[in-house]
């Protein structure tokens, strides 16, 4: 297990990296086992794999050993991150540390998510990639899947998949772009494909 000493040593480092380029939404990973301490100007409250570090008007949030993951704040209710940890998603209310949801099984190692905000006719929807090649739409909501695996990259590594916010006359797309130079766009309201392989 970590001690005290070490977490703080992990903890600097990855505070240092927020604090110099304000990445990852102000969020960081680390682990934690259960220890509260003072690191510096950062107050450390953790409990299970979570650690919050709250410093002036700022306040961290992190998991260990995921490099995917949002925030969604849900209207009149908790904040939750969702987060690939393996081939697992998991949804867990930050403010009370618990789990909103068993983890739910994308099937492949996840790769990226990208979380689409609740609209009047949709719930908050999260969708992830993974090594395996394939996508998945997730109803952060209810955790629950939205449909089945988009299939179209080939079995190619996902590396990244972005969303592309609803207009007028377009509906919510995400784009995934896959280790083989596959660009594939997805109509993330119907769970399909939209059009056919771009090639960069």
């Amino acid at each position: 297990g970590d001690s005290p000493s070490n977490l703080g040593a992990q903890i600097a480092g990855r505070l240092a990296d927020v604090a110099e380029d304000g990445s990852l939404k102000n969020r960081i990973l680390l682990r934690a086992r259960g220890v509260a301490q003072e690191f510096g100007c950062w107050r450390l409250e953790t409990s299970n794999c979570f650690v919050r570090a709250i410093g002036g008007d700022r306040e961290l949030c992190a998991i260990y050993g995921s490099n995917c993951f949002v925030i969604a704040n849900t209207e009149g209710g908790p904040t939750r991150i969702i987060y690939g940890l393996g081939a697992e998603l998991h949804i867990r209310d930050i403010d009370n540390h618990v789990a909103f949801c068993n983890a739910l099984n994308h099937g492949g190692d996840i790769t990226s998510v990208t979380l689409i905000p609740r609209t009047e006719d949709q719930p908050t929807r999260v969708v992830s990639a993974s090594e395996d090649g394939t996508l998945r739409v997730w109803d952060v909501d209810q955790g629950i899947a939205i449909g089945g695996a988009l299939e179209g990259h080939n079995g190619s590594k996902i590396t990244s998949v972005t969303l592309i916010p609803k207009t007028e006359d377009q509906p919510t797309r995400v784009v995934s772009a896959s280790e083989d130079g596959i660009l594939r766009v997805w109509d993330v309201d119907r769970v399909a494909a939209i059009g056919g392989a771009l090639e960069g």
